[in-house]
């Protein structure tokens, strides 16, 4: 038998409730953070939360507990990891559900 193809990269994402509508009942969900995983890199974008940065890039390999963010020190990798984060996003996943912010750099890369 061939042996099994594994992914380059896994998206993952987490949905918070979206406000809640007229009769005050939460109908919809909104994707606050979202990234992706590789063997090399994590990388992910997130809204404003407390103390909290708002992109994270860390290198899995030379820094498993993720204490030195390169997203600011590296961003030809940044750019790479969005391209990468982009071309992960199944086409099924509902973009207008990201977080105004989320959306805002992620179009960004563009």
């Amino acid at each position: 038998p061939s042996a099994v193809r594994r992914p380059e990269g896994s998206v993952f994402f987490r949905n918070i409730n979206a406000p809640a509508d007229s009769d005050g009942k939460v109908r919809d969900f909104v994707t606050d953070f979202i990234g992706i995983k590789t063997k090399a890199y994590s990388f992910w974008l997130s809204r404003k939360v407390t103390n909290w940065p708002q992109v994270g890039l860390f290198d899995n390999v030379a820094d498993p507990y993720q204490l030195n963010n390169l997203a600011e020190s590296d961003p030809a990798l940044l750019a790479d990891m969005m391209q990468q984060l982009k071309a992960g996003i199944p086409e099924r996943f509902p973009i207008e559900n990201l977080h105004p912010e989320v959306a805002a750099r992620l179009n960004a890369a563009e």
